[in-house]
């Protein structure tokens, strides 16, 4: 089959074609990250002209799946940025003295590495009962994987520094059930995160969050669509909530517009 789209630049091309026949919205991508993703995809595959990968993706439905997957934010690792989390402890903890229990969402879990390391130091605060855990993503595959709670084992021996400056209390070790190869999170505390399908800014939320994290998914889209994310976020959080993003995110124009208070100068934490 032919499909050509002659006046637009071949990553128009692709982004056109995927939105028409799948509903992809890959135009929302910083171009640079779209172009270093597609480079990779084209590569692995042996394609060179977009045609080809046009003629592919079109004739090959399960290819189409594996092509979308390429753009989805995959790295994760435990207790990533390890002192983000102390100051987000505090907050949990009055939280629930005041009214009980408290509602979380990790938004763009991926592998649901970042949900697992809250969660163990919740599990050693006492406060994991208290807590209600949604991690969503858009990948069903990374969901999969995360609800297994399966992580190679030396990903855990190398995360016992990160896991102590995070506040760990105890030994890392003692929440994972080991192999020889993997390391399984104790379901006690996986039973406590609940994993879903959601593609944020595409489906609704659904409910309102006490605490919303989203690290390091806002920086690979474009500035017009980072905006329409952090709209759809904040107006996911209660009063008083607490937003959580990585080091080299920011509210922009919401901080003053949602009247955000930047809680901890280490970290990009802001409350309502």
């Amino acid at each position: 089959m032919n499909h050509s789209f002659e006046t637009r630049s071949p990553n128009n091309e692709i982004q056109e074609f995927t939105s028409k026949f799948y509903g992809f919205q890959l135009e929302a991508y910083h171009s640079l990250y779209f172009e270093r993703r597609l480079d990779r995809f084209k590569a692995r595959n042996g394609i060179t002209k977009t045609q080809e990968l046009i003629d592919l993706i079109l004739n090959n439905p399960s290819i189409a799946s594996i092509f979308k997957n390429e753009f989805h934010i995959s790295y994760t690792k435990l207790f990533r940025e390890p002192t983000f989390f102390i100051p987000l402890l505090q907050f949990i903890k009055q939280k629930i003295e005041t009214e009980g229990t408290i509602r979380i969402w990790h938004a763009g879990c991926a592998q649901g590495h970042e949900a697992y390391s809250l969660a163990i130091l919740l599990e050693e605060h006492n406060l994991l009962e208290k807590c209600k855990i949604y991690a969503t993503d858009v990948n069903t595959s990374a969901l999969r994987s995360a609800a297994k709670g399966i992580i190679d084992i030396g990903e855990v021996k190398c995360g016992v520094k990160d896991y102590m400056l995070a506040g760990g209390q105890g030994h890392i070790i003692h929440h994972f059930h080991l192999n020889d190869n993997n390391a399984i999170l104790k379901e006690r505390i996986l039973s406590k995160i609940k994993f879903a399908q959601h593609e944020l800014g595409r489906n609704p939320p659904f409910q309102k969050f006490d605490l919303i994290i989203c690290r390091n998914v806002l920086i690979y889209y474009k500035q017009s669509y980072q905006i329409f994310l952090l709209k759809t976020l904040l107006d996911s959080l209660h009063p008083t909530g607490y937003l959580g993003l990585s080091n080299c995110e920011s509210p922009g124009q919401f901080e003053k517009e949602y009247g955000l208070k930047k809680t901890d100068i280490s970290h990009n934490i802001y409350q309502f």
